[in-house]
């Protein structure tokens, strides 16, 4: 062997050392510390995940040392024995090379998920998905082959959520679903037995305008109020009663203000139109308290004048769902109201807000 081939495979060796030495992990240093007096012992483990033997150790107060853990891709977990020798939750960390401290770790980690979701009978024809903590307005639409998948799924904290629609289109109960991280699973959350309600509870918040017509124009210029409302729904079928008030100008030289309270009970049916919006027919029927600084003898001297009528009211709300909780309405209204012999008509509209209680 030439002197000159020697001196190039020492150069070679060297630096096939020298950056396997750079390339190592170096040790690094945590001090773990009791969560209570109690504490005597901890256990530990480094990787991905906790599927390793445990190191137990007692605390001494020294750092412990972990050789060749590799920051970028493994965990630090760790649990902590009571006097009683039962081991505590697990805590998770993780250490940045770059700034050379510790920190608690998100754990599972966010990742790609993949599932398939199977239709489950022959009139299940159409199949939505969403991920989250709870379930919003934002489904995503899928066919039953079809492999999925959701990128950054926190597995420790969120959930998937299936509905299935049959051939009528009515979308079916929520089913929820949770990831395992460590078997890389699926399962069904089965939710707590509790007695099913059979009603859901909703309350209007509203505004409307209203003006007269036939015979009302003589007495009425237009009339502005507000109400509220609770509903109760059973299936497609709404209940409601509603309390409202009202106030506009007079147009007879005899009345000098005119105020109104009405309440009235109803139902109303409802027709979805799509995710989002809804069709509501609604009739109602009650009672109009009306209040009016009035001169009904015409001797120049005015009083508070009481009297009630029944009334009818109809409405057609067509609703829009913001949220889960919150839908926006706006309802072309009819009232008709009925004194002795007579009757009066007034027709506007109401615009709202309804939220699920």
């Amino acid at each position: 062997m030439s002197k000159k081939f020697r001196i190039v495979l020492c150069i070679v060796l060297c630096l096939m050392v020298s950056s396997h030495a750079f390339a190592s992990e170096q040790p690094v240093k945590i001090l773990i510390k009791q969560a209570s007096e109690t504490i005597l012992e901890i256990r530990y483990q480094t990787g991905q995940m906790p599927d390793k033997t445990w190191n137990r150790t007692f605390l001494s107060g020294d750092p412990l040392v972990l050789q060749d853990f590799e920051s970028e891709t493994e965990f630090l977990f760790v649990q902590q024995a009571e006097s009683d020798k039962s081991w505590s939750e697990m805590y998770v960390y993780q250490y940045d090379k770059q700034n050379k401290s510790w920190s608690r770790a998100d754990f599972p980690p966010k990742g790609l998920v993949r599932f398939k979701i199977n239709s489950s009978g022959e009139s299940n024809l159409q199949i939505r998905y969403q991920s989250g903590t709870i379930p919003t307005m934002s489904w995503k639409m899928a066919d039953s082959s079809a492999s999925l998948s959701i990128e950054g799924f926190d597995s420790g904290k969120e959930f998937l959520f299936v509905q299935q629609a049959d051939e009528k289109k009515e979308w079916s109960d929520t089913y929820t679903y949770r990831y395992d991280y460590f078997q890389g699973s699926w399962s069904l959350v089965v939710p707590e037995q509790r007695t099913k309600r059979i009603s859901n509870a909703s309350l209007d918040v509203k505004a409307y305008g209203l003006l007269p017509a036939d015979r009302c124009s003589d007495f009425y210029s237009f009339l502005l109020g507000g109400g509220i409302q609770a509903n109760i729904s059973l299936g497609k079928w709404i209940g409601y009663t509603g309390l409202t008030y009202s106030k506009g100008p007079p147009k007879s030289s005899w009345v000098k203000s005119q105020q109104a309270v009405a309440m009235a009970v109803g139902m109303g049916y409802s027709i979805p139109l799509s995710e989002k919006f809804e069709l509501i027919p609604e009739v109602g029927y009650g009672v109009i308290f009306h209040l009016l600084d009035a001169d009904f003898d015409k001797d120049g001297t005015y009083t508070l004048e009481f009297f009630a009528d029944q009334q009818v009211r109809l409405a057609l709300y067509l609703t829009y769902a913001v949220n889960a909780r919150n839908k926006l309405f706006i309802a072309p209204l009819g009232v008709l109201f009925f004194e002795k012999e007579d009757f009066g008509i007034m027709y506007g509209c109401q615009a709202g807000l309804r939220v699920s209680l």
